[in-house]
């Protein structure tokens, strides 16, 4: 609502300084597609995950996992894995969707606070949404700051040493408590699992299949209409009941087990009404913020008189965040920050590379723990654990920007 009624005015205002409506329209729509794809991968995600909860797919997949992970440090464990497999895969969405229903139901049988485990969750799937090779956001901020993307991946892992090492180190200290030798609660949940489902090897295919045609680099679009696809003929299989189909693909999956109720749980299409609602709004109010120049003309004489590359480091990295909390998304963000920036580090002598990096290290990465972003918006639907909730335990989230703003320029003494 506040991003609807803020598009409103400015819209009044924008019409005021004598632009049409039809200049307007076509300045939202244009930035209305630069979110489509995200907007249909959260269409896709939400009717994928019901289904999966539906045929069994992901009760295997905590059946197998869980006496594994529930041994070691979880939180940690939970961390290390969400870093890998967003290393290889490039998507923290795609990271999170795979990752949150094993370790939720972890966190919920071995009373782990859910946002501490969210929170864990979150900083490893950001790292590599930024870093990896396969990242779409890491492609793109190569390709505005016109600057090589293997030099960009070396300069962000190079700044992610301090606060990695932090991050394992909390992680590791809060999770160790959890740590469990109570197999008693593991063979509980995996005795309550197989009473509900099928247990079988087989109902891991969909779940292997996704993660091999990212790694073959097959879009995560795709990949996910090829994975949902092979779901519904499973489903079929099991005996296809289109009311019900069409009830959890609306309104999410849920169980009456009192035991795997508040582990089991999605939501559906329709929670993603909200999304889409934010989505519009920002689209259009972003179209107008463009049309006008308004951005340039607010933050033209913010950055006329540089003194120093701390200063400009500072500068990128606050307007950085900035773009990410206006325009609720990583695109705009990286879009607006790297072509406002792009000719001043032109004009001091300074390689595009580091612009690059410090849009990584700053709006790229909090994306995850802004509540009214896309990112931040997603995970909340996904987990039920509201972002303000889980903000103070995504510790890499957290310190990379400040190491980004504060201790990184120390290395780069240059005055203009």
């Amino acid at each position: 609502m506040a991003l609807f009624l803020s598009a409103l005015m400015t819209a009044f205002i924008v019409a005021l300084h004598g632009y049409s409506f039809n200049q307007m329209l076509k300045a939202g729509v244009q930035n209305l597609k630069l979110v489509q794809r995200a907007m249909i991968l959260l269409g896709t995600i939400s009717v994928i995950i019901p289904l999966w909860l539906q045929i069994g797919v992901l009760p295997n997949f905590i059946y197998y996992s869980v006496g594994v992970v529930s041994s070691l440090n979880p939180l940690l464990f939970g961390f290390l894995m969400a870093t890998a497999l967003s290393m290889v895969i490039g998507t923290a969405l795609g990271t999170m969707t795979i990752l949150v229903p094993l370790f939720m139901s972890i966190a919920y049988n071995l009373g782990i606070p859910e946002a501490l485990m969210v929170g864990a969750l979150v900083s490893g799937a950001y790292f590599g949404d930024r870093t990896s090779p396969m990242s779409a956001v890491n492609n793109l901020n190569a390709e505005v700051t016109q600057s090589n993307i293997q030099l960009n991946m070396r300069l962000m892992l190079v700044s992610s040493v301090m606060p990695l090492a932090l991050s394992l180190g909390l992680y590791s200290h809060f999770g160790r408590p959890y740590a469990s030798t109570d197999t008693p609660s593991v063979l509980a949940l995996k005795e309550a699992l197989a009473e509900g489902f099928t247990i079988h090897p087989g109902y891991l295919t969909p779940v292997i299949l996704l993660i091999a045609l990212i790694l073959f680099k097959v879009p995560i679009l795709k990949s996910l209409a090829l994975v949902y696809g092979l779901s519904l003929v499973i489903y079929s299989f099991q005996g296809f009941d289109l009311s019900q189909f069409m009830n959890f693909s609306v309104l999410g999956y849920s169980t009456s087990d009192p035991y795997l109720g508040p582990i089991l749980r999605s939501n559906g299409l329709l929670n993603m009404l909200q999304v889409l609602g934010i989505l519009v709004s920002s689209s259009f109010l972003n179209g107008l913020y463009e049309l006008s120049n308004l951005f340039e003309k607010i933050i033209t004489p913010f950055i006329r008189s540089l003194k120093s590359y701390f200063e400009m480091n500072l500068k990128v990295s606050l307007l950085s965040i900035l773009f990410s909390i206006i325009t609720c998304n990583q695109t705009l963000s990286v879009i607006i920050t790297g072509k406002l920036f792009a000719p001043y580090y032109d004009r001091f002598q300074i390689r595009r590379n580091y612009l690059a990096r410090t849009l990584g290290d700053t709006g790229v990465t909090v994306v995850g723990i802004i509540p009214w972003n896309l990112n931040g918006i997603f995970v909340a639907a996904l987990t039920g654990v509201a972002t303000l909730d889980y903000l103070p335990y995504a510790f890499f989230t957290l310190s990379l920007p400040i190491f980004s703003m504060a201790v990184q320029p120390l290395f780069m003494k240059k005055s203009f």
